[in-house]
């Protein structure tokens, strides 16, 4: 199932690996947001917390962690992959 959905690839000594839209999607869901309702309060699945004025200030913070989180993944990765994605 995996591998037809694209998630893994075997690379040359067959084993497996994940592809970049499953590394993604895996960042994705350790940095999802939870909103406490009741408090401009943001919580990240990986424990990051966001303690704020108001609800919008707590959310543009999460969304700067998030940011963080992409970039510090982009950065991450070989310069062989980057060029074999870029051409």
């Amino acid at each position: 199932m995996l591998t037809a959905h694209r998630l893994v690839v075997a690379d040359r000594t067959g084993r497996l690996r994940l592809t970049l839209s499953a590394r993604l999607a895996q960042i994705a869901q350790e940095h999802a947001s939870v909103i406490d309702p009741s408090a401009p309060v943001v919580t990240c699945l990986c424990g990051f917390t966001v303690h704020a004025r108001d609800d919008e200030k707590a959310a543009q913070l999460q969304h700067a962690h998030q940011a963080r989180v992409g970039a510090l993944f982009v950065e991450s990765l070989s310069v062989t992959f980057t060029a074999a994605v870029a051409a």
